[in-house]
């Protein structure tokens, strides 16, 4: 830009050096000596006047450059933070190179699952590697374990990309709401209590559960009837593991490895092994079809469970939205938004100074 400006000035250097030649011969010719020392004194002011006017605008040309050169050092500054906080976003996705074609950003999609919160049939869980954290099962969240105390992680979400923060956000209260629900749902229910003779069948530990989820799953379009959900617990409670006989009553469970206790019978008569097991099966099989015979009636919790299937619907449709916005980010030339890493690294311009 000083090079470009240079043929003006010295164009108007010889303009006013020749002004003053001319200036100087009239003064000579009219006034002689006097006349040239009154020329020198204007000459003088004339020429101070011109170098004000020449500093001024080297001045201003020299801040131009100045500022120019601050806005090219910042822009490599928020380069540079930028960089920085993709890697975060790269972490909590699961990759560490920017989706640049569609089968790239299948692979991101499918590495994200172990970094994202998932949903399944019956509940939403946290990314892996949350699971074996230190964290009580109640701490629920959306960033694996570690990354969210990041400093600059929450720079990210904070001061640069808010959608994050509050997809994030959403999630997490979501999540907090189907809990609630469940766990409403899980106390309120009350299966079905029957008598027969001596015996009586009453809801174990796992039943309210075992119907909160089976009645989400139908919902949610997951099972087709009831019938596909009770197959499963009836043909448990033919197993071979069933029934359980201890400390004075008759317990049934399904589900393999991972006991679910649906209903234990007691005897007024205290001779819980004189009852055969045919007779057992067939009370807890009863019990099981009363249970879900009643689970829509009025003095039950059934919306509770229909608005937590539409809780985890809402939230599959988030943590999709979530990964989709992270992938946008992992490929963005620059991040926007300012914090106090870009402040602290700024570079002043000379207007500032």
């Amino acid at each position: 830009m000083l090079k470009r400006d240079s043929p003006q000035t010295v164009l108007l250097a010889l303009v006013i050096i020749g002004l003053i030649s001319v200036f100087a011969g009239i003064a000579w010719f009219v006034g002689g000596i006097a006349g040239m020392q009154f020329a020198g004194v204007v000459t003088s002011g004339f020429l101070t006047a011109a170098l004000v006017v020449l500093y001024f605008r080297q001045t201003s040309l020299l801040k131009d450059q100045i500022n120019l050169r601050a806005q090219e050092l910042n822009r490599d500054v928020r380069q540079s933070h930028t960089e920085t906080l993709r890697e975060r976003v790269y972490a909590w996705l699961g990759t560490d190179d920017v989706p640049r074609t569609i089968d790239s950003v299948d692979e991101i999609i499918d590495s994200s699952k172990r970094r994202l919160p998932k949903v399944t049939a019956v509940d939403i869980e946290p990314p892996e590697e949350s699971i074996y954290s230190n964290h009580s099962p109640e701490d629920f969240g959306a960033v694996p374990f570690g990354l969210e105390d990041d400093r600059y992680f929450v720079d990210l979400l904070e001061n640069h990309a808010p959608g994050l923060k509050e997809k994030k956000d959403d999630i997490e209260a979501g999540q907090s709401t189907f809990a609630e629900l469940r766990n409403q749902f899980v106390e309120e229910f009350e299966g079905s209590s029957l008598k027969r003779e001596s015996l009586t069948i009453e809801p174990d530990v796992d039943l309210s559960r075992w119907v909160f989820e089976s009645l989400v799953k139908v919902e949610r379009g997951r099972s087709d009837d009831w019938n596909e959900e009770l197959k499963p617990v009836r043909d448990g409670f033919e197993d071979r593991n069933n029934p359980d006989r201890a400390n004075g009553e008759i317990r049934f469970s399904y589900g393999g490895m991972t006991h679910r206790w649906m209903f234990q019978i007691t005897t007024d008569e205290g001779n819980i092994e004189d009852v055969s097991e045919d007779e057992a099966r067939s009370l807890a099989i009863e019990a099981l079809r009363q249970t879900v015979d009643q689970v829509d009636s009025e003095d039950q919790p059934y919306q509770k469970a229909l608005d937590a299937a539409e809780t985890l619907d809402t939230l599959e449709e988030e943590i999709h939205e979530l990964r989709m916005e992270l992938i946008e980010y992992a490929g963005r030339p620059v991040f926007p938004g300012d914090c106090d890493y870009l402040d602290e690294a700024a570079i002043e311009g000379a207007e500032s100074r």
